[in-house]
């Protein structure tokens, strides 16, 4: 008997060719993880295929769910009927694949500890005790080579994780071969500055206001400004006016050229937004948010909610909270949130920086390979931050920035993004994706994990 195989899945007809599993992981006396694992596709499975990708979405707070039925699982929601259908990029194609809810309390995970406490280091010490569980259900998987993967704060949960595994000289880092990474928020600073520069080129405020900006918040001699100034009145005066102008203006912050999909905008927006500016704002920028926030939020709203700004997360959130749905995949019954807010709001930042730990891993593990790829229109974690925390890793450049191609429906070449190779970490950005790189440019996405795993160039 197999442990937590899904025998049926309401929305499907048919189960497909390849396995699928669902349930929770031990990952401490009192949390536990949900996951959600997929077989590689029968069709692709060949002497190779012993690769395991192990994904993890952001927030922090919110759900891999959306990675595997929005960006990269073998199922996605029709967004006319609602009903899942195949997902013809799928990862699963690739490698197994496997989604965890992270920290306990995000999804389907829960801690019975009341006094449950949320940080970086409890959050990577879980997913090391989770991943342990997941071996033991399934042993055939601990001989793979594992490629830890996620989006958004996955930028500091993935380092984080692979940094511990090496610190405990834990057995998973002798199969650790890759570290893949979508909009990264990788380092707060570099993020929160490169937002008013990706701001003002993309047409977002005027020329005025942006020089205005920099003569209150930057010292004079600085080539990127960094607006550390934020403690003297006008500083802090300009940038909430250009935090709230970007932010609060009906703009898809994950997608600059995308529509807002989400339900009555005018109202919604303001509120929604605030939980998103604190993501990317380094902790010191408080004092601009709290000013936000009191300019931003209707005395008569409600919490605040996490789901991001212009997406549309009813057909999944709808999905999941079927009853019918809970106990095909063998979880609890659950009031299922894409986001918690209640994760979020409690959820203590200690790593501002995750370049001590990319060079850690990088020192200890000689054959592992980086990628951080970033989605050029996505504002909220940005390309050019990305590539400020690459740059200053202090890395061997092995091949200059150049141009990476695909070929679309038609069998033309295109342009798909632009690359350059570190020793062992390649930056990358992928033309006209935003914040989430598989849903937007699914076959882009698709060929840049196929070459990444067979260790080709971009």
């Amino acid at each position: 008997s197999t442990p937590d195989l899904i025998t049926e899945l309401p929305g499907l007809t048919n189960l497909p060719e390849f396995n699928m599993y669902s349930g929770y992981l031990d990952a401490s006396d009192t949390k536990k993880l949900h996951y959600w694992s997929v077989d590689m596709l029968n069709e692709c499975v060949d002497s190779s295929s012993n690769k395991l990708m192990i994904w993890f979405n952001g927030g922090p707070g919110c759900s891999s769910l959306d990675g595997a039925f929005i960006e990269n699982g073998p199922y996605k929601f029709n967004e006319k009927t609602g009903n899942l259908e195949r997902n013809p990029y799928s990862w699963n194609q690739l490698a197994h694949t496997l989604y965890i809810e992270s920290p306990a309390g995000v999804g389907f995970s829960y801690d019975i500890d009341p006094l449950s406490r949320y940080n970086d280091n409890i959050t990577a010490e879980t997913n090391i005790r989770a991943l342990e569980s997941f071996f033991i259900k399934f042993p055939t998987f601990a001989t793979m080579n594992i490629y830890l993967s996620g989006q958004s704060y996955a930028g500091v949960y993935v380092p984080t994780l692979a940094a511990a595994i090496v610190q405990q000289q834990s057995w998973m880092a002798a199969n650790l071969k890759g570290i893949l990474i979508g909009n990264g928020l990788m380092h707060f600073l570099y993020n929160h500055a490169s937002i008013m520069y990706f701001s003002y080129y993309h047409g977002l405020f005027d020329k005025t206001e942006w020089e205005e900006l920099k003569r209150v918040c930057c010292e004079t001699a600085t080539v990127e400004c960094m607006f550390t100034r934020f403690t003297e009145t006008d500083c802090l005066m300009q940038l909430t006016w250009a935090l709230h102008a970007v932010w609060n203006d009906g703009l898809n912050i994950y997608n600059l050229y995308a529509p807002c999909m989400s339900e009555p905008q005018a109202e919604m927006f303001k509120v929604k937004s605030r939980p998103l500016l604190e993501d990317v704002a380094r902790s010191r920028f408080d004092s601009v948010l709290e000013m936000n926030e009191l300019q931003t939020k209707p005395r008569s709203m409600g919490p605040l909610s996490l789901v991001p700004p212009c997406s549309n997360a009813s057909m999944i959130t709808k999905y999941f909270n079927r009853a019918d749905v809970q106990e095909a995949i063998h979880v609890r019954p659950t009031s299922w949130q894409l986001c918690s807010d209640v994760v979020h709001n409690n959820y203590y930042k200690q790593v501002e920086d995750t370049g001590p730990q990319i060079k850690m891993i990088l020192d200890a593990l000689e054959d592992i390979e980086i990628l951080l790829f970033f989605g050029d229109v996505d504002l909220a974690c940005n390309y050019l931050g990305g590539e400020w925390f690459v740059d200053r890793l202090g890395l061997e450049l092995q091949t200059p920035r150049r141009k990476w191609t695909t070929r679309d429906e038609y069998g033309q070449v295109q342009v798909a993004g632009f690359y350059k190779v570190y020793d062992r970490l390649t930056y990358a950005t992928v033309l006209g994706a935003g914040h989430m790189v598989p849903h937007d440019k699914p076959r882009e996405a698709y060929a840049m994990f196929e070459r990444y795993l067979n260790d080709e160039p971009l």
